[in-house]
């Protein structure tokens, strides 16, 4: 469920608002924010004289600095090693169109914006902020995404347990 709570665990308050948990390799960030929806694959063909590549829409842009913004006070002192769980929970608020006596519950988000793509923005910005060497190290991923009278956005990133 996505309102679960972690326990056991030393939190302290950021001067974002959000929450990080440490508990031997577990890093929880969670902040009530509406995450943004734009992707990785929001990107557009460039021309440098004979040569063609690919660069970021400033849509895209906005959001790495986001996550950048959100990740960079949480940095671990050094970066993860070994084998990692990642689990990242979105949660974006009721459309207008919803009807009044559903917006008090939380929805599978079934529309955009892809959930595997936005998976890989956030990895990169963690990876870019020090969380890990290489996104690589991710090999236990569990992805969500909600409608919810609550917005924000819960990740969660540890050692793989054994």
């Amino acid at each position: 469920h996505p309102d679960n709570q972690d326990t056991g665990r030393v939190s302290a308050k950021s001067r974002h608002g959000s929450c990080i948990s440490i508990e031997g390799f577990v890093i929880v960030i969670r902040e009530s924010c509406i995450p943004p929806k734009t992707s990785h694959h929001a990107k557009r063909i460039v021309r440098f004289g004979g040569f063609t590549r690919l660069a970021d829409k400033p849509e895209l842009r906005d959001a790495k600095n986001f996550w950048d913004a959100l990740f960079l006070p949480h940095r671990p002192a050094s970066p993860l090693t070994g084998p990692l769980a990642l689990s990242i929970e979105l949660r974006w608020p009721h459309t207008t169109s919803t009807l009044k006596k559903r917006q008090c519950l939380t929805v599978p988000m079934e529309v955009k914006p892809d959930l595997s793509n936005m998976a890989k923005t956030i990895e990169d910005s963690l990876g870019r902020c020090g969380f890990f060497v290489n996104d690589s190290q991710v090999v236990d991923l569990h992805l969500t995404k909600f409608r919810s009278p609550t917005p924000g956005i819960v990740v969660k990133l540890g050692a793989l347990s054994e």
